[in-house]
C-alpha cells in the first residue's frame, strides 16, 4: 500500500531495460537524454562494461527502489534511487540531473503530499531523506518534508514560508547532519522563520526509531526539539573550549554570525537576549560583533542555488489590484464584473495581475491560493508572498473601483498620444486631420467621466 500511495517502483538490473521500453515506446533519444534517465555513455567511461553498452546512453538508474519526486501539484518531474544492498559499494542515491522540468534546489520532497498537515500543525519536521519522511507520513505524521539534498537553498525556503513560520530540522546526528543543520540556517534565518533541531537517540533515525519504538517515540522527540541557539549552546557549553574566555568569546562571534541573519528586529532582538543570557556576555558587546559582521556577497546552501532574482517591480495602482484581486473577495468580484481581459491586454505592467483574475481560487483558502502560486515564475512568486503579508486598504471597494478608474484614464490619455502622433504624420488631408481632432476630444471627454482616483503615483 504505501509503495502504491508513493508510487514507488524498482528499476531492474540492467543496463538498458528502460532504454529498450522507451524506445518501443516511440521515445527519441533527445527526449531520453533531456528526461535525466539515461546517461551519455561519455558521462561515466569508468564503467568496466562501457564497452558492451549502447554507443550512445545507458540507464541511470539500476538495481535501485526508485522514489519519484513530484512538484507540489503531484506531478513526477524526477526520481531519486536507493540501492538495495547495505553494504553496496556503490553511492547509496542517485538523483535525476537537472532538467526542463526539475531544478534540485527548488523542489521539496513530499510537499504534494504534506500540505495540509503542514498548515493544521503549523510548523514543519525537516527529513534528510525519502524513506524517513514516508515513514513518518505513514506513521501519521505528515507535517514533513525533505530537501533535495541536506540543506536548504533560498528557494526551498521561500516555498516552505507559504505554509510555516517554524522548522523542525531532523537530520542526522553525524558530522555531515551537522553540517546540514548550519548550512540550512543561512536560508532559513535570512526568512526569520523559527528554527529548532531534533536528535534522534544515537543509532537512530527517524525510519528506524518509528519502526522499532513506534510512531510515539519520534513525536516525543520532536516535542523536545530545541531552539537552535540553545542547541548549539548546549552542545559547546561541556567542551574545553568553552570553559577559556578566549573559547566562549570565539563561540559567541559565531552565534553573531547566524545572528546577523536575521532580518526582523523583534525576533533579532529576542535571540540577542537568549544568546547573551546563556553565555553570561553583556548585550552591547555582543551587538557590536553583530555591527562588524560585514555584509559579504549571499551564501548559497546548495551549489546549483541561482542568486537572488531581483524584485519586480509594478506601478502602484497595479500593485494595490494585485493585492485586492488576491486578498479581498469583494474586490475581486467586483473586478472579474468588469472587461479586465480587455482592459488589460493593453496595459503595461499587467501580466501578473491577469494571471491574479485568470486563475481560479478561493482568497480565504490557502491550498488553493497556494496551488496558483506555484504556476508563476520565480520573480512573480517573491512578489505574490509579498502581497500575502501586507497589510490591506481600510476600505477595499473604494480603493478597487479608484485604482480601476486611473487605469482607464491612463489607456484614455494613451489612445490619445497615439492620436496626436498621428497628427504629425505628413501628408494627411485636413479632413484626415479634422477627423483625428474629434476622436482627441472625444477621449478628453471620456477622461471626465472617469472618476478622478486618489493619488497613487504616476
Amino acid at each position: 500500500d504505501i509503495a502504491k500511495t508513493w508510487k514507488i517502483g524498482y528499476a531492474p538490473d540492467s543496463w538498458d531495460a528502460l532504454s529498450n521500453w522507451a524506445r518501443a515506446e516511440g521515445f527519441s533519444s533527445d527526449e531520453l537524454i533531456s528526461s535525466g534517465l539515461v546517461s551519455l555513455k561519455n558521462e561515466d567511461e569508468s564503467n568496466p562494461q562501457s564497452s558492451i553498452l549502447n554507443p550512445q546512453f545507458y540507464d541511470r538508474f539500476r538495481d535501485r527502489v526508485m522514489f519519484p519526486v513530484c512538484n507540489e501539484s503531484g506531478e513526477v518531474i524526477a526520481f531519486s534511487g536507493r540501492v538495495l544492498q547495505a553494504d553496496a559499494k556503490a553511492a547509496k542515491y542517485v538523483n535525476s540531473p537537472e532538467t526542463p522540468l526539475f531544478t534540485k534546489g527548488n523542489v521539496l520532497f513530499g510537499l504534494h503530499k504534506s500540505k495540509r498537515a503542514l498548515l493544521d500543525k503549523g510548523f514543519a519536521i525537516v527529513c534528510e531523506g525519502q524513506l524517513d519522511l514516508i515513514t513518518a507520513f505513514e506513521a501519521g505524521v505528515q507535517n514533513v518534508i525533505a530537501p533535495q539534498g541536506t540543506a536548504f537553498t533560498e528557494k526551498q525556503t521561500r516555498i516552505l514560508k507559504r505554509y510555516v513560520e517554524e522548522v523542525v530540522l531532523c537530520f542526522d546526528s553525524d558530522s555531515a547532519g551537522q553540517k546540514a543543520t548550519e548550512r540550512s540556517l543561512v536560508s532559513l534565518l535570512a526568512e526569520n522563520m523559527t528554527v529548532r533541531v531534533a536528535e534522534m537517540p544515537p543509532g537512530n533515525d527517524p525510519d528506524s526509531l518509528i519502526r522499532t519504538e513506534g510512531a510515539e517515540a519520534f513525536v516525543a522527540q520532536i516535542a523536545k526539539a530545541k531552539d537552535f541557539f540553545d542547541f548549539q549552546i548546549d552542545k559547546n557549553a561541556g567542551t574545553p573550549e568553552f570553559a577559556s574566555t578566549r573559547g566562549k568569546m570565539l563561540f559567541a562571534r559565531k552565534m553573531a554570525e547566524s545572528v546577523s541573519l536575521i532580518t526582523d528586529a523583534v525576533m533579532k532582538e529576542s535571540v540577542i537576549n537568549k544568546v547573551c543570557t546563556r553565555l553570561e556576555i553583556s548585550a552591547n558587546d555582543f551587538r557590536q560583533m553583530i555591527g562588524k559582521i560585514k555584509k559579504a556577497a549571499p551564501v548559497f546552501s546548495d551549489e546549483n542555488s541561482m542568486p537572488p532574482i531581483p524584485p519586480l517591480k509594478l506601478s502602484p495602482t497595479i500593485t494595490l489590484l494585485c493585492l485586492l484581486a488576491l486578498r479581498d473577495a469583494g474586490a475581486r468580484a467586483w473586478l472579474l464584473g468588469r472587461p479586465w481581459k480587455q482592459g488589460l491586454a493593453t496595459t503595461p505592467d499587467a501580466e501578473l495581475l491577469s494571471k491574479i483574475l485568470g486563475c481560479e481560487f478561493q482568497t480565504d483558502d490557502a491550498k488553493s491560493v497556494n496551488a496558483f502560486m506555484s504556476k508563476l515564475d520565480p520573480q512573480e512568486e517573491a512578489f505574490v508572498s509579498g502581497l500575502l503579508v501586507d497589510k490591506l486598504p481600510a476600505d477595499p471597494q473604494a480603493v478597487v473601483e479608484d485604482c480601476w478608474s486611473d487605469l482607464r484614464r491612463r489607456e484614455i490619455k494613451r489612445r490619445q498620444d497615439v492620436l496626436k502622433a498621428r497628427m504629425r504624420t505628413p501628408g494627411l488631408t485636413l479632413e484626415d486631420l479634422d477627423s483625428i481632432n474629434k476622436e482627441i476630444l472625444d477621449l478628453q471627454r471620456q477622461i471626465t467621466d472617469v472618476t478622478r482616483p486618489f493619488s497613487t503615483g504616476s
